[in-house]
């Protein structure tokens, strides 16, 4: 009898006194291949033998010994042939390690399990694909639900690591290894892949096994590797949705909630660092921003280092380039994020190119999302275009789109953009690329600033880069709707055009967004924005560009209750507009300024000076801007107790207000007139012109102007003496004033005590 390789092998290791484990340990072949070897279900590589050799310190007659029994057959004349014989029923067990510490994903790991378990079907292979971006914990997922599958597949399970995202195996060379691992031998195993998978699924039929494929490419990599009758289970991860794989159920992975990442972090760093260092603990997480590779690299770094707060790590993730500091030993985020942008961008294919450089150039972008549109812009191509290369990203999971026609980079990812286009995109592109989508920007909230202020002198956008769609926007109603959808990216699209160059778009931005945010209650933004439009007003010199951004900013500071800051800024603007600059600036600068000083009841100074703004202005003022000034004066009036001169401003303002179809200026002009009414008390024709205001700004959206008509309109019935009235108006008032956030909503609650 000849001895085959697998029995001399084993013969060498025992005269060793060794264990698989010790044999493994010292060659660095693993435990499961020595297994295998000993019991003849699979041929060696001859680097293989070399290490085996090498580890049992085999002199040279013994190592010439073991590689003959390699070349030689291993059948005696009593063996039958291999050709027809059944493969000996092999039970594989070929899953990697479970992690001890695997945390969250309880719903996903229960609909898998109940699909692995409970999903089979006549007929039908049960398969489950598992799709995400790199780092998301796909493998690691798959394989926590391998485990708790195990009683269910009682015939084996296999597994394979395809290496879709970075150097794809061939299908057919895994089917040589599937086969031998179910106890084929080498010899029987067919030349033809063809031939190869039909004896797969001939050695898998009738049997219960779980395969598990991970990292697949495509569908077409996986698709030959799949039983072909029931009884088998098949979990799939790939960074691809393997769209076109007929019968799957589907799975997208997310990033982990907050409870799952801070479970997470805190059983890898441990209960008492993270109870106390709550808020650097939190600051951590945002940094990883739910992605389970990143919390994991983070809390090994702090385990690993016993003496380092965890604030120490936060503020270096906070640093310019967080991704240096997600690394550890061999798993890196960066790393994780290359091999599915390599793919892109070293793909021959048109397509693929294109995407590659599409996620280069959102690395600019800072925002919450992006519209179709709006990349477009951002790439200097038609929306179709944008459209392939985005969504191309998707199905990388390179990028996440929300909802139809809108786009967003994961936080670690638009920061590997970043470095992309950094590394890759010549300074010139990257400012021709913001350029262009804060162009977009600007075209887009002029087209809604119409809807707010079509009193304004509107900018010319004809020096400024078009694009190549904008959204639509049919009433004011949409164009409320828009703006509230755009909300986040205001102040990074003005953030953009502060970096480039010529940064005109940034203060022309602030200009006409403060339209919008007026009127929307939006005052933190308005000052995030014409903060960014200042700093590039006083870059570019511009008298006229600093005056009103300081105007935007001095009516920010004045509804957050910072009065004297108000009119510091407010005089500022004034001073600018005195010298050179427009009349439409120099009007409303001084009108600006007229109104911070009776908001801090300084009222005979504001009627002087508006009476000196109506007295020297310049040049014709649009009959809307006029009424609108006129009626600031009506208010520092009224305020004074002049209440009929108060009227006698606000009547010909209304009628100025309505031959210019100003419905926003005609419903402050209401209020006027109601509190004047108020003052000479005239109740009754204070609540009709309050009543006429509510339904004007319940049809404008107007919310922080609603709450205020509703306040004043509760203070008239209680001064009539009608306290069910007063109480009712207020609970509305309070209602809407609450949900806009308004600071005003204090002082109605405190009339409802």
């Amino acid at each position: 009898m000849t001895v085959g390789f697998g029995a001399l092998l084993r013969d060498f290791r025992l005269k060793a006194g060794w264990t698989q484990e010790d044999l493994a340990e010292r060659s660095g072949v693993s435990m499961h291949a020595i297994s295998v070897l000993e019991a003849g279900r699979r041929t060696p590589r001859i680097s293989s033998v070399s290490r085996l050799a090498a580890a049992l310190g085999l002199d040279d007659a013994s190592r010439e010994q073991l590689v003959a029994a390699l070349r030689a057959p291993t059948t005696t004349t009593a063996d039958a042939p291999a050709a027809t014989t059944e493969p000996a029923r092999v039970v594989p067990r070929l899953l990697p390690y479970d992690v001890a510490d695997f945390t969250g994903r309880s719903q996903a790991l229960a609909d898998l399990t109940e699909q692995m378990v409970g999903g089979h079907r006549p007929g039908m292979v049960v398969i489950s694909t598992i799709a995400g971006m790199g780092g998301i914990g796909k493998s690691t997922l798959a394989v926590h639900v391998a485990h708790r599958c195990l009683a269910d597949f009682p015939d084996g399970q296999l597994y394979v690591e395809l290496r879709g995202a970075t150097n794809p195996r061939d299908p057919g060379e895994v089917l040589t290894d599937l086969l031998r691992e179910l106890g084929v031998p080498p010899q029987q195993v067919p030349p033809q892949p063809e031939a190869r998978a039909a004896l797969y699924r001939s050695t898998l039929a009738g049997r219960r096994v779980l395969l598990v494929l991970d990292d697949a490419k495509d569908a077409a990599q996986v698709r030959p590797l799949l039983p072909g009758t029931p009884g088998c289970g098949v979990l799939i991860t790939s960074r691809s949705r393997l769209a076109t794989l007929a019968g799957a159920a589907r799975l997208d992975l997310d990033v982990f909630s907050p409870a799952e990442a801070l479970e997470l972090f805190t059983t890898l760093v441990g209960a008492e660092r993270v109870a106390a260092e709550l808020v650097a603990a939190s600051r951590i997480l945002d940094q990883c921003a739910g992605l389970p590779l990143a919390i994991r690299i983070a809390g090994a770094r702090l385990a690993s280092r016993p003496a380092w707060s965890l604030s120490s790590l936060a503020d270096r993730l906070a640093g310019a380039r967080p991704l240096d500091e997600l690394a550890i030993e061999d798993a890196a985020v960066r790393a994780s994020f290359r091999v599915s942008y390599d793919t892109l961008n070293s793909s021959t294919a048109p397509a693929d190119r294109a995407a590659a450089r599409a996620f280069r150039l959102l690395g600019l972008w800072g925002g919450a999302d992006l519209a179709l549109e709006a990349a477009a812009a951002l790439l200097g191509c038609s929306v179709d275009e944008a459209d392939r290369a985005l969504e191309a990203l998707v199905d990388a999971h390179l990028l996440d789109s929300p909802a139809m026609g809108r786009y967003r980079l994961h936080d670690l990812l638009r920061a590997y953009a970043g470095e992309c286009a950094e590394a890759e995109e010549a300074q010139q592109d990257r400012w021709a690329a913001g350029e262009r989508l804060a162009s977009w920007y600007l075209h887009a909230v002029t087209a809604a600033a119409d809807w707010f202020n079509d009193q304004r002198v509107r900018p010319d956008l004809t020096v400024f880069p078009a694009p190549a769609a904008l959204p639509t926007q049919a009433d004011r109603a949409a164009a409320i709707a828009w703006a509230r959808q755009e909300r986040p990216n205001f102040t990074a699209a003005a953030t953009l055009a502060g970096a480039q160059p010529e940064p005109v778009i940034a203060w022309r931005l602030g200009a006409e967004l403060f339209h919008i945010f007026s009127q929307t209650g939006y005052w933190d933004d308005l000052e995030a924005c014409d903060t960014v439009g200042l700093r590039a007003a006083r870059q570019l010199g511009d008298r006229v560009a600093q005056a009103r951004m300081l105007v935007g900013l001095s009516s920010a500071d004045r509804l957050a209750g910072r009065l004297e800051e108000s009119l510091v800024k407010a005089r500022e603007a004034y001073e600018l507009a005195e010298d050179g600059t427009s009349d439409y600036t120099h009007f409303t600068t001084m009108i600006h300024y007229a109104s911070s000083l009776h908001c801090l009841e300084r009222y005979e100074e504001a009627i002087a000076a508006y009476e000196h703004a109506f007295a020297t202005r310049r040049g014709e003022v649009r009959p809307g801007v006029l009424a609108a000034a006129m009626n600031n004066l009506g208010y520092a009036y009224h305020k004074l107790g002049r209440h009929q001169d108060a009227i006698e401003c606000y009547l010909p303002a209304l009628a100025l207000s309505r031959q210019a179809q100003s419905a926003y200026v005609d419903a402050a002009l209401l209020d006027g007139l109601g509190r004047a009414h108020l003052g000479a008390g005239e109740f009754d024709r204070a609540v009709e012109r309050f009543d006429e205001a509510v339904l004007l700004r319940t049809r404008l959206g107007d919310q922080a102007g609603l709450g205020s008509t509703l306040e004043q309109l509760g203070d008239t019935h209680r001064a009539a003496d009608r306290p069910e009235q007063a109480r009712e108006a207020w609970t509305r008032a309070l209602h809407v004033l609450e949900a806009a956030r308004h600071p005003g909503a204090e002082a109605v609650r405190a009339k409802l005590i």
